[in-house]
């Protein structure tokens, strides 16, 4: 009984790292991969001007 408690505990445990580890590389993804800008509309149909 009581290394079945154990056993399910471990494997919470164990699923509970692995999709921290992916969240955090996903972060690290998101942080580090840098796109350049081509955007090229940047103003729709004038230059802007600012009151």
């Amino acid at each position: 009984m009581r290394l079945t408690i154990t056993l399910g505990y471990l494997i919470i445990l164990l699923a509970s790292i692995v999709v921290f580890f992916v969240y955090l590389l996903g972060g690290v993804r998101y942080v580090t991969d840098v796109e350049e800008n081509t955007c090229d509309l940047t103003y729709m149909f004038e230059y802007p001007q600012y009151v």
